[in-house]
C-alpha cells in the first residue's frame, strides 16, 4: 500500500502510477483559501483520467484552527504528515508514505543570516523526517517515510519524470506558491502564483532548466513589482555571489543537523544553486514578461 502525501507536487504520483501495481492513496490538505483546493481538484482530475483512478483514491482534508490565530506555518509539517499517517495506519498493513520534495527545498538552507529562526519551516528536512520515523516506529506502526527526491533538484525531477510529456502538459495546473490567495486584496477572483516568493522563484528556475520556458501565470511577472520580490531577489543574488561549492557541506547544516549522506546533500545543494544561478543570470527575472 502506498500513501502519497501529494500537496503541490505530482511528479512522484506520475512515476508511481507508471510503475506500480500496488494500491495508492493520494492525501492532501487545504485550509481557508480557495486557491489550494482548486489546483488539487484540477490535477486530480487530470491524473484520474490518465490513470483510470476513481474518487476513492484521493482524500482531501479541510483543516483550520477553530480559535486563535497562528501567523506562521511552522507546525504545518506535522499536520501534513499526520493526515497521511492516520490514513496509512487504518489499512493495518505495511505502508510506504511518499513525501516528494526536492533536495534544495527540503534542506531549506537560509539565504542569509537574517533568515534563521523557528518561523523558517523545516517541513521535509531529513533530520525532522528521521525523528518522525522514530516516533512512528515507537508507536508500532508499519509505516515507512520515503522522500525519493531528496538528492534531486527540482529541475531534475521534471527532466526525469517517467511520463514527461504528460507532466509538461499539466504542470501549469500545479501550485507551488506560498501565497496563492493574496490576490484577494486586489479583488482578484482567481488564485495564482505570486511570482516572487521563494517557492515561485525555485519553480521558475526548475521549469526553465527542464523546458527552456515557463508557461506558469504569475501575479508579478518580475521581481521588481513587490517588496517581497525585491527582498528575495537581493537575498538570492547575495547568496549566489558568495556561494562556494567547496563549503556546501557546511552551509547545508545551517538549517538543521545532518547525520547521514552529507556529500550527497552537498552535491544536490550545489546543483540546485546552478539552476538558480542560470535563471538569474541568463533569464533575468527583472525583464521576464
Amino acid at each position: 500500500m502506498y500513501v502519497f502525501r501529494w500537496f503541490r507536487l505530482f511528479y512522484r504520483r506520475i512515476d508511481l502510477l507508471e510503475d506500480s501495481t500496488s494500491s495508492i492513496l493520494l492525501v492532501s490538505h487545504y485550509g481557508g483559501g480557495k486557491g489550494t483546493k482548486s489546483y488539487q481538484d484540477d490535477i486530480f482530475k487530470a491524473v484520474k483520467n490518465k490513470y483510470e483512478l476513481d474518487d476513492r483514491d484521493q482524500v482531501q482534508s479541510y483543516v483550520v484552527a477553530r480559535n486563535g490565530k497562528e501567523d506562521t506555518t511552522r507546525t504545518r509539517s506535522f499536520m501534513f504528515f499526520s493526515h497521511a499517517i492516520v490514513y496509512g495506519s487504518a489499512f493495518g498493513r505495511k505502508t510506504q508514505l511518499y513525501i516528494p520534495e526536492n533536495g534544495y527545498i527540503s534542506l531549506n538552507v537560509p539565504l542569509s543570516g537574517s533568515r534563521f529562526g523557528s518561523s523558517s519551516t523545516r517541513t521535509t528536512h531529513p533530520y525532522y523526517m528521521k525523528k518522525l520515523q522514530t516516533l512512528i516506529n515507537n508507536m508500532n506502526l508499519d509505516i515507512k517515510i520515503i522522500n525519493p527526491y531528496q538528492f534531486k533538484t527540482k529541475g531534475e525531477m521534471l527532466k526525469e519524470c517517467k511520463n514527461s510529456s504528460f507532466l509538461k502538459e499539466q504542470y501549469v495546473k500545479t501550485m507551488s506558491c506560498s501565497h496563492p490567495d493574496n490576490g484577494r486584496f486586489k479583488k482578484e477572483k482567481t488564485s495564482k502564483h505570486c511570482g516572487d516568493c521563494i517557492p515561485c522563484i525555485v519553480r521558475k528556475a526548475a521549469i526553465i532548466s527542464a523546458y527552456g520556458k515557463d508557461e506558469t501565470e504569475y501575479r508579478h511577472k518580475t521581481l521588481e513589482k513587490s517588496e517581497a520580490g525585491i527582498l528575495n531577489k537581493n537575498a538570492f543574488l547575495q547568496m549566489l555571489e558568495k556561494h562556494n561549492p567547496k563549503r556546501a557541506v557546511f552551509e547545508i547544516q545551517k538549517s538543521g543537523p545532518l547525520t547521514d549522506n552529507l556529500l550527497e546533500f552537498a552535491d544536490v545543494y550545489n546543483r540546485s544553486i546552478e539552476e538558480l544561478n542560470k535563471v538569474f543570470n541568463e533569464v533575468d527575472l527583472n525583464e521576464v514578461d
